[in-house]
């Protein structure tokens, strides 16, 4: 029996270590490619804005403890500096040390609560950081799909896919 949280914690570290697959990286091919090279990614004001205004402020806050309250109703003070900051990293490629810090705890799934694999991690991240990760991820998607360069086979997460329209061969 796990009494303590110290114990707890292991339990769960030792689950998800026992069935995490590390898998070796597979050789990639840097030749010459027929695609256009993806432009750099330049984040407006108007853009975060838009974001900020969206935020659900129901949602939980991050380990810098700003909520999404705050942002969503500082929006037009922040912005500006959001912007900078996302630009300025994009072309740096440096992330802010205090975005790359994450909460992890330990969702129940379903099932009886005292076994480990009943357990999901989830990371809380600064939710600043979330709005630059979905900034880049909508980029990147953007410039994949116009031109033409995922595969049908290259299905999960696409915008306007399903199981139903999975790629059957």
């Amino acid at each position: 029996m796990l009494l303590t949280n110290l114990d707890k914690l292991q339990c769960l570290s030792d689950y998800s270590g026992s069935v995490f697959t590390a898998e070796k990286p597979a050789p990639v091919s840097l030749g010459a490619s027929s695609h256009p090279s993806m432009p750099d990614i330049l984040v407006t004001n108007p853009g975060v804005l838009k974001l900020l205004s969206s935020l659900d402020i129901k949602k939980s806050v991050g380990p810098d403890c700003i909520s999404p309250q705050v942002l969503n109703e500082t929006r037009d003070q922040i912005a500006p500096v959001l912007t900078f900051i996302y630009n300025q990293s994009l072309s740096t490629a440096v992330v802010p040390e205090d975005w790359r810090i994450a909460n992890i705890f330990a969702l129940h799934k379903k099932g009886p609560k005292d076994l480990a694999e009943n357990y999901r991690p989830i990371s809380l991240t600064s939710i600043c950081s979330k709005i630059l990760e979905h900034i880049v991820h909508s980029n990147i998607s953007k410039f994949l799909e116009n031109n033409s360069i995922l595969t049908l086979r290259q299905h999960g997460f696409r915008t306007g896919q399903s199981c139903e329209t999975q790629y059957k061969p």
